[in-house]
């Protein structure tokens, strides 16, 4: 008899203890699963913003006018400051310091193309700079967006943090 209620009773605590312990292990991993995908949720919108911010400076070299004298130029340049210019170049300094969300691969041709700005003293106020150099930056803009359009396809992966700034 006595044997009996010590078994009823360690039965009784054993399952009590189980009942406790498999709900709060079910919870505690449910709670680290939601914590991860949140997260992650947060570092893919991150880089989403950051390639929206790429699509527009890409925007602005993408789309031209022609001239009367009949050479085309990107419509960012106009004889007067318009608020392109200033878009572009906030958006260029921005993602320039906070490159974090992108992939080296484009932001190194992000650089490129601030370099190549700055080295031939790009003013977007000087249409006959436009013409002059509208070739060159239509070609870095196509690099960029094509660049981007492979990123986009992997932009859930975000493996890309562990590798950046490493050199290759």
């Amino acid at each position: 008899m006595k044997e009996t209620i010590v078994t009823v009773l360690s039965s009784g605590i054993l399952a009590t203890f189980i009942s406790w312990l498999l709900p709060t292990l079910v919870f505690k991993r449910q709670r680290k699963f939601e914590y991860e995908l949140e997260y992650h949720k947060r570092l893919l919108d991150k880089r989403i913003a950051a390639y929206e911010k790429i699509d527009r400076i890409a925007y602005f070299f993408s789309s031209a006018v022609q001239d009367s004298d009949g050479r085309p130029y990107h419509f960012i340049f106009s004889a007067e400051q318009n608020p392109f210019q200033n878009e572009c170049i906030a958006l260029m300094t921005e993602l320039t310091k906070s490159n974090l969300w992108i992939s080296d691969e484009i932001r190194n041709e992000l650089l490129s193309l601030n370099r190549f700005l700055f080295e031939n003293r790009i003013d977007f106020t000087n249409i006959e700079k436009g013409k002059q150099f509208y070739n060159q930056l239509g070609e870095m803009s196509d690099k960029i967006i094509n660049i981007a359009r492979k990123d986009m396809l992997n932009l859930s992966d975000l493996k890309f943090l562990r590798k950046q700034g490493k050199s290759k």
